[in-house]
């Protein structure tokens, strides 16, 4: 039995809060390296340095260097002692996916190292907006002590949950309502305080057209910033102008084409 293990290579996020973005859930990376050393964990320093240097000159190279399961042994043992004396690293790939992000370590309590656990490391939901309609399981690689452990994250109540087909309807309102605002409301609104300074102030078609263009320019970069700023696509400012063009030209017409 390999002395690096997970519990579980499955991790389900969203069992407790589905749809609450940030809800986390931690999984624990036990180890037992003085297992690899043939050596209980209450071992002291001593027993552990005569084990490796008894190990090593057993695997070493130069020694087992034409048998390559031999080879993996030499470095099993150089690995475990290193774990032993807190000289390994953990590391996570990727630290991200659509709708799930890793969000760091934390140190067991006494009760967990009983258990054998080295560290924890917590995942979390990002968004579910983002979960895949096909596949929601994302394979994660855990990286400890030369040894890499798969790690499937998943969501617990499926693509298909009610959490997800909410947070994905929201998301589409909201980017509806933003795409109005830039192509409809935003052109309205430099539309009528065009008209008002044409119709109510007798100024000229000029002055009429710079106002609402400057309107348009002004509203429709405010809200392509926000766009911008929640990661949604940014319409073609021309239709924008578009439309305020045809409405000015309608109105135009109906006031009878009147200019000064």
């Amino acid at each position: 039995m390999a002395w690096v293990w997970l519990i579980s290579p499955e991790l389900e996020l969203g069992g407790t809060a589905p749809g609450r973005t940030g809800a986390a859930r931690t999984l624990w990376l036990h180890a037992d390296p003085f297992s690899a050393l043939g050596l209980t964990r209450s071992a002291d320093p001593d027993a552990v340095r005569r084990a490796y240097r008894r190990l090593a000159r057993l695997y070493h190279p130069d020694v087992a260097s034409a048998d390559p399961s031999l080879l993996d042994r030499f470095q099993e043992i150089q690995s475990a002692s290193r774990a032993i004396h807190g000289e390994v690293a953990v590391s996570v790939e990727p630290t991200s996916g659509a709708w799930w992000r890793f969000a760091g370590f934390s140190e067991p309590d006494a009760s967990k190292r009983a258990d054998l656990a080295v560290i924890g490391l917590s995942f979390e939901i990002a968004e579910l907006k983002s979960m895949p309609m096909r596949k929601h399981e994302d394979d994660v690689r855990i990286s400890y002590a030369g040894h890499i452990l798969p790690l499937a994250v998943t969501y617990a109540r499926g693509p298909l949950a009610a959490p997800v087909l909410l947070a994905k309807a929201a998301a589409m309102a909201e980017s509806t309502l933003l795409v109005l605002l830039c192509l409809a409301l935003v052109p309205l609104l430099g539309v009528l305080l065009g008209l008002e300074v044409f119709v109510l102030s007798n100024e000229n078609v000029f002055l009429t057209w710079g106002i609402a263009l400057a309107t348009v320019a002004a509203g429709y970069g405010a809200l392509a910033a926000i766009l911008a700023i929640t990661g949604r696509r940014i319409p073609n400012p021309r239709r924008a102008v578009s439309h305020a063009r045809t409405v000015i030209a309608d109105l135009r017409s109906l006031s009878g084409g009147r200019t000064s």
